[in-house]
């Protein structure tokens, strides 16, 4: 007789849920997984401490991460006790509300830092700065920052570079806090609510780099507290209502770089006073009011110029 075969029973795979702890993945080095590397900073760790040659191997952010979320209690000891194990630069840009308390109300030693990067930021607002003794370069692109926010940045003495980009909230009362400090650099690119009294504020700085660009209420009024400045780059683009009167307050500088970018109302006669400055990079994109024979005048030796009436770019070096 024949007998058919039984069919196997299906299988019917069981799915079983495992939670398994979620840890900071850090990443160490296959060399110092195989003992074949020393420590970068052989005077600040003795010889066999382990510790001591991975944190020469992170950044100061994933130092602070493997902090806050206690990779360790030794971790956390030996940060607090060594301020050598910190690199100069924080990058915090986008960090979140847990972090940015960490950051903020921590015991390590942040006097070694130099570079602090918090765009795109929302909750360092109000935070206390004057743990960064040493910071000399700082980065606030964000919305959210306010006068007030500009008046804990006046702690830091040994500031030299802050860049406010997109700061919108920030008014002429933000730049009366930090008038006093020794900033080379300042951007403040769209920074909407500056005013001509604004740049009043700045103007005894030692600026030789300031971006105005998109700072829609400066005005020729505004150029004239420039007059003095030891400027090397400036940025003036998307600033509409700046005439060919403003032009003869840059005269004077020793300008390397001017972008007049979207200055529709320069003139051929607004040149006559940018043509005798040394520079080397001229941007003229969208000034439609330029003809021919004012551009006759710039000079042939600038390494970069951009054409305002084609929109070319060109290599004169």
């Amino acid at each position: 007789m024949f007998f058919p075969k039984k069919r196997p029973a299906s299988r019917i795979p069981i799915r079983i849920p495992i939670r398994i702890p979620i840890r900071m993945p850090i990443r160490i080095p296959i060399r110092i997984r195989l003992g074949l590397h020393t420590s970068n900073h052989p005077m600040l760790f003795p010889e066999g401490d382990t510790l001591g040659v991975v944190f020469s191997f992170l950044s100061a952010f994933q130092l602070l991460r493997g902090a806050l979320f206690t990779v360790c209690k030794e971790w956390n000891r030996v940060l607090c006790e060594r301020p050598h194990a910190w690199s100069n630069t924080l990058d915090l840009r986008h960090m979140s509300h847990y972090a940015s308390h960490g950051v903020f109300h921590s015991n390590f030693a942040w006097h070694r830092i130099t570079y602090i990067d918090m765009s795109f930021c929302r909750h360092v607002m109000g935070a206390d700065l004057t743990r960064f003794a040493s910071l000399q370069h700082l980065v606030l692109n964000n919305r959210y920052i306010t006068d007030h926010d500009l008046e804990n940045v006046s702690s830091l003495l040994l500031l030299q570079h802050l860049d406010l980009d997109d700061c919108r909230r920030i008014t002429d009362a933000g730049l009366a806090h930090i008038s006093l400090l020794p900033l080379q650099s300042l951007a403040l690119h769209s920074c909407i609510c500056i005013t001509d009294n604004g740049l009043a504020y700045i103007s005894s700085m030692p600026l030789q780099y300031l971006d105005l660009g998109g700072c829609v209420q400066i005005t020729d009024t505004g150029l004239s507290h420039l007059s003095l400045m030891p400027l090397k780059h400036l940025s003036l683009n998307e600033c509409d209502r700046i005439t060919d009167a403003g032009l003869k307050y840059l005269s004077s500088l020793s300008l390397k770089y001017l972008d007049l970018a979207e200055c529709e109302q320069i003139t051929d006669a607004g040149l006559v006073h940018i043509i005798s400055l040394p520079l080397t990079h001229l941007n003229l994109m969208y000034c439609v009011r330029l003809t021919q024979a004012g551009l006759k005048r710039i000079p042939a030796n600038l390494k970069s110029f951009t054409y305002p009436l084609n929109w070319i770019r060109l290599e004169l070096s």
